[in-house]
């Protein structure tokens, strides 16, 4: 049956232990095809097939061509192959080079993602290197989970610590946890077989009360997503904080408000790469691009909106295609690029512009040296790209588009948002495009009921032309949705709860409180304003040129060294400050005193406030100043006695705050010295380490080769010895320590009632067919170092062994067990006996022969070697040559 799941666990060469920990903890069940991946060298043999075969109960495959993926198996991958899955079947590609960027997990996660989605797991191993990094961002863009192995644990960190620096790992396990975290994961239910009793669907209140939680939370409205991709979301982070129900997950929620921001950034899916689909930037690079330069005047810039940046990627994608194009054609480039995203985190990312050796794989070596510097964090895109992209906190359905653009990137965030809300951003998008424009949308969004607004450049990479027809052209009604998607926290004022327009009583009580109450100014520790209330024309100005929020280019000039003198001193003391300062009232012409009170409101883990109250006096005795007929130097000297005290405390904040900044900077140059004296340290401690893993890797190479000509000499041996063992038709039984059968030959079945199962049990415990008594005695005798004569024994049916035991040996001469030899001499005992008979016969007649006649044999020397004893009688007498009268027989 075809595995509903997939977990994928990936890692190098060095996570044999942690494979092995890991198979020999997982149980059948969960309807789960494993799948076992190794960043290793496509050159390397590797045996972890069989190896995974004895830790693991589960059947063990070597991934094969169109081989299907079975429910409890486990597939491993073999080297130089780049492994893939379609309709639950496996394709294998050959590697065409042994490129040192071999990625086999990336590719892997990368093309699994889309088809199992939230049914995918991937674990990440000990390792080094970045691989899987990239692979888990498609894991986690289509919903699916990523563990890692807890990097402090791991015996090479690299590559659970790449993951978990990417922000795509949903755990950090041991890998002892792992077995039983994959099996929660696996518990879940498919996303796709939800059903309208579930409690995701049901419960309503509960799914509603989870929006609220995040939008007081973090400012964030999530209302204009689309409701599956919500609770989806929602079941995930329940699944991996083993919460069954919704109610339950509130709870937690409630008591660690810290999941709400995860489960916010699992909703906020910021993954994006390097020139992300290779074939559409050609289609950019080759046809977009020239089309819009074509079109613009020598004065003119070519604008580009990147909306839903994330962390970069994508924005300096393009701007290197621009930077390559005005550089082919010798002209300076024009190029203006705004990249936009809620994300702050994500922003603060994209500006720093580092990125890892891993999210450069898209990225030829050629635009890697011109375009990024290798840094100690990373890559870092270089000052020229920097300079052409400006990133900027943007809500895309609430805030104000960007205008007379020349093309709109915005990949992968319309599939996230309803129905309305996509309309109306592609109409959004039409308005801001200036004619003929072109719009870049991801590969799984399309254009619905605005298709007759664009002409289609690329359909199969969602790149199109904006039709140049005014008459369809109106302004976008903004917000598109109520629904929010800001994540910048909401200021004092702004409603928590509904972001529409107040009533016409609400309206009537603001103006209430406009005209009758105090008017207060609540400022930014940066001196912003950021809400007035009540009548400020009194106090505050509008300057001339760019409009700004400055509260000191805002502030009228009779009050703002007092006012700053004061703002200074409620930061330094955080506590209330009160001040009065002349100032001509617009009303009457006439001078009056106003009193403010400077107000520090702290907040945690958030920038201070400071709230300004004005209180304007027109009939302060003392600072009244005379009629114009009656006006005198005292007046004009108490004038100018304010200003210059508070002209003097104003210098003196500036001085104070000049020497704490002056220390401060002494302190941080100190630091700063001696963390680069640190890190040139640290450099050459890693240029040390980096030659002793060229040595040591050098050797291990070489040993390698050693024990790969090793291994060829024992399976040549093996070989032999199966043969040798195999081919004697001597029984011959190995035995070890303790009597215990370790071999035998096929010959030895003729005397024991042996089979290959016997392996491992006692001598004694096996049937024999002959007879020998003192066979075990004599075996422990040799144990001993004793030696034993050979034995004659005799078969039941009657054949002839010569028993012989002889001592098993190590290399070293230690004695390990026992070598029984069983010789079959039948027919050494047959030969004898008719040797015994044929002598007794020649005998027999040698004596009848004695008794008959004289015989003497002689050998060609003339020496007498047989003679009978007729012939000793015979040569008794005086005949000097008697042997001339026998008959010589030669």
């Amino acid at each position: 049956m075809l595995a509903k799941r997939i977990v994928l666990i990936g890692g190098s060469a060095g996570s044999l232990i942690e494979i092995e920990r890991l198979f020999q903890l997982i149980e059948p069940g969960g309807d789960i095809a494993y799948i076992v991946l190794q960043h290793i060298s496509p050159e390397h043999n590797t045996f972890l097939d069989t190896l995974i075969a004895g830790w693991s109960s589960l059947p063990v495959n070597v991934v094969a061509e169109a081989m299907p993926l079975e429910s409890d198996h486990v597939y491993v991958g073999s080297p130089g192959q780049l492994l893939s899955v379609q309709d639950g079947a496996i394709h294998l590609t050959p590697l065409e080079s042994s490129d040192e960027r071999y990625k086999p997990i990336d590719h892997t996660l990368s093309g699994l993602a889309p088809f199992y989605g939230e049914n995918l797991l991937a674990v990440i191993l000990s390792g080094t290197g970045s691989d899987g990094t990239l692979g888990a961002a498609q894991v986690c863009e289509h919903g699916g989970s990523v563990f890692a192995e807890d990097p402090t644990r791991a015996e090479f960190s690299g590559m659970p610590l790449s993951a978990i620096r990417a922000g795509h790992v949903s755990r950090v396990l041991q890998t002892q946890a792992l077995p039983e975290a994959i099996q929660l994961w696996a518990g879940q239910e498919p996303a796709t077989a939800a059903s309208p009793d579930s409690p995701l669907v049901s419960d309503e209140q509960a799914f509603q009360t989870i929006i609220s939680l995040i939008k007081a939370r973090t400012g964030n409205d999530i209302r204009a997503y689309k409701p599956a991709t919500i609770r989806r979301r929602i079941f995930r982070r329940m699944s991996l904080q083993q919460q069954p129900t919704m109610p339950e997950y509130i709870q937690m929620l409630h008591a660690q408000p810290e999941e709400i921001d995860r489960l916010a950034e699992d909703l906020l899916i910021g993954v994006t790469t390097f020139f992300r689909d290779p074939e559409a930037f050609a289609v950019l690079e080759k046809e977009v691009i020239p089309a819009m330069a074509a079109s613009k005047q020598a004065d003119q810039p070519l604008r580009v909106w990147i909306a839903g940046c994330s962390t970069g990627e994508e924005a300096y994608s393009v701007a290197i295609l621009l930077i390559e194009w005005f550089t082919a054609h010798q002209q300076a480039p024009r190029i203006q690029i705004f990249a936009t995203d809620i994300d702050n985190d994500a922003l603060r990312s994209a500006r720093n512009g580092i990125y890892t050796e891993a999210a450069l794989l898209n990225v030829g070596a050629e635009r890697q040296a011109r375009f990024f510097e290798l840094t100690a964090d990373g890559y870092r895109v270089n000052k020229m790209v920097r300079e052409v992209v400006v990133f900027a906190s943007h809500n895309l359905i609430a805030d104000p588009p960007f205008s007379r653009l020349d093309l709109v990137v915005c990949r992968n965030v319309l599939i996230y948002l309803n129905a309305d809300v996509q309309k109306k951003l592609l109409n959004l998008f039409h308005f801001t495009l200036n004619d003929g424009g072109y719009l870049f949308l991801g590969s799984a969004e399309n254009l619905g009921s605005t298709g007759h607004q664009f002409h289609p450049l690329s359909k199969p990479w969602r790149i199109y032309r904006q039709v140049a027809d005014a008459g369809t052209r109106s302004a976008p009604q903004l917000p598109i949705s109520s629904a929010s998607l800001s994540r910048r926290h909401p200021t004092i004022g702004e409603s928590m709860a509904d972001s529409e327009a107040p009533t016409h009583q609400d309206a009537y009580y603001r103006g209430l409180i406009a005209e009758h109450g105090p008017t207060q100014i609540l400022i930014n520790d940066r001196h912003q304003v950021v809400f007035i209330a009540g009548n400020a024309g009194p106090y505050l100005e509008t300057p001339l040129g760019q409009p700004s929020l400055e509260l000191f280019g805002m502030i009228r000039q009779p009050l703002l060294l007092g006012l700053r003198a004061a703002i200074n001193r409620a930061k330094q003391n955080k506590k209330k400050v009160s001040i009065s300062l002349p100032i001509k009232s617009a009303a009457s012409a006439a001078m009056a005193t106003t009193h403010i009170d400077v107000l520090p409101i702290e907040r945690q883990d958030r920038d201070a406030l400071f709230l300004l109250s004005f209180k304007l006096d027109i009939n302060a005795p003392d600072d009244s100043p005379p009629s114009a007929d009656t006006l005198g130097d005292s007046w004009v000297l108490r004038q100018m006695e304010r200003e210059m005290t508070a002209l003097r405390e104003d210098l003196q904040q500036t001085i104070e705050q000049s020497r704490t900044s002056n220390m401060e900077l002494r302190a941080a140059n100190e630091e700063v010295m001696a963390m680069n004296e640190e890190l040139q340290s640290a450099n050459e401690e890693l240029e040390s380490a980096k030659e002793e893993l060229l040595s040591l890797n050098e050797e291990l190479s070489v040993t390698n080769s050693v024990l790969d000509g090793k291994l060829v000499e024992l399976e040549t041996l093996n070989v032999d010895l199966n043969n040798l063992l195999y081919s004697t038709e001597t029984a011959t039984l190995l035995l070890d320590e303790a009597l215990h059968i370790r071999r035998y030959t096929p010959a030895c079945a003729k005397l024991m009632r042996l089979i290959p199962a016997d392996i491992g049990r006692p001598l004694d415990d096996i049937v024999r067919h002959f007879s020998d008594p003192v066979l075990t005695r004599d075996c422990s005798m040799v144990m001993q170092g004793l030696k034993v004569e050979e034995k004659e024994v005799l078969s039941d049916i009657g054949r002839s062994y010569l028993r012989a035991i002889l001592p098993y040996r190590t290399a070293t001469g230690q004695i390990q067990g026992v070598v029984l030899i069983l010789s079959d001499i039948t027919s050494i005992k047959l030969a004898d006996k008719k040797l015994r008979e044929r002598a007794h016969e020649l005998q027999w007649q040698a004596n009848l022969l004695d008794r008959a006649a004289p015989i003497m044999a002689r050998d060609l020397d003339n020496h007498i070697v047989f003679g009978t004893q007729r012939r000793n009688s015979f040569m008794a007498g005086n005949d000097p040559m008697p042997w001339a009268k026998f008959p010589m027989i030669y």
